[in-house]
């Protein structure tokens, strides 16, 4: 059974900001899902409320690519 996972944005930017506990936490997760060989998906809702945000295309690609392209996967809400 493959398991996807759809994180909220602010997991995508405690990872990225490095934010402390939950920052930690974040990145533990992702490691985890990458080690199971599992998926995170990302949707165009993240995309906007990071531009929303004040994140440039470059940040968000850089948050996105962190992940291995085998474990990440673009939806469409």
């Amino acid at each position: 059974m493959t398991e996807d996972f759809y994180f909220n944005t602010s997991i995508w930017i405690d990872f990225h900001e490095k934010r402390e506990k939950n920052g930690e936490l974040a990145l533990k997760l992702i490691l985890r899902i990458i080690n199971e060989d599992l998926k995170i998906a990302y949707s165009d809702l993240h995309i906007k409320e990071f531009k929303y945000l004040s994140y440039t295309q470059d940040e968000i690609n850089s948050i996105l690519k962190s992940v291995k392209p085998n474990n990440i996967s673009a939806i469409t809400l």
